[in-house]
C-alpha cells in the first residue's frame, strides 16, 4: 500500500521511499547536451565532407574521390588526388570560415588524414571500394573446372 510516498516492503515490514521521475524539459533550449568526448579535427572535416558532398561545389571534390586505381586518377596518382580533395575541403572551409574555422585553419597533411579517417567510417576508403571491386569482379568471373584445365584428364 502506497502512502505519502512511502512504500511498505514484503521484507521484514521496511520502509521504501517511492520517489517521483523529474519531468523530461519540453523546451529544446532547456535541454543541456553532454558529451563526454570533445569534436576533433575529423568531426570537423566529417562536416565539411557532408557538405561538399551535396553541395554544387562539392562538384570537384567528388570527381577526386572516384578513382580506386592510379590509371583512373585525375592527377596521374591517387596520393595527388588525395592531396587535391583535401585542398578543396580545406578551401570550401576556409570559405565558409563561420562554420568551419577549425578545418579553414588546418595543415593540409592534417585535413588530408582526417579525411581518410572519414572516408573510411563510411566504407568509402578507396583500398575498401578497389577490394569491394575486386571481390565483385572475382564473383562474376566464371571458375574454370580443374578438369579443364589440365586439358580434360
Amino acid at each position: 500500500m502506497v502512502r505519502d510516498s512511502v512504500k511498505q516492503s514484503a521484507h521484514k515490514n521496511m520502509a521504501i521511499e517511492v520517489k517521483k521521475a523529474y519531468p523530461v524539459p519540453t523546451r529544446l533550449e532547456d535541454w543541456h547536451y553532454r558529451n563526454p568526448h570533445r569534436k576533433t579535427i575529423i568531426d570537423y572535416v566529417d562536416e565539411v565532407h557532408r557538405e561538399l558532398m551535396v553541395s554544387d561545389a562539392g562538384v570537384d571534390y567528388r570527381k577526386y574521390l572516384d578513382p580506386i586505381f592510379d590509371s583512373e586518377s585525375i592527377e596521374g596518382k591517387m596520393a595527388r588526388d588525395d592531396q587535391e580533395a583535401a585542398r578543396l575541403i580545406r578551401e570550401y572551409a576556409r570559405d565558409n570560415t563561420d562554420k568551419h574555422a577549425h578545418v579553414a585553419t588546418a595543415n593540409l597533411q592534417t585535413v588530408m588524414s582526417a579525411m581518410f579517417r572519414v572516408w573510411n567510417l563510411y566504407n568509402m576508403g578507396r583500398r575498401q571500394r578497389a577490394n569491394a571491386y575486386e571481390a565483385k569482379r572475382a564473383a562474376a568471373t566464371p571458375q574454370s573446372d580443374e578438369t579443364e584445365s589440365n586439358g580434360g584428364e
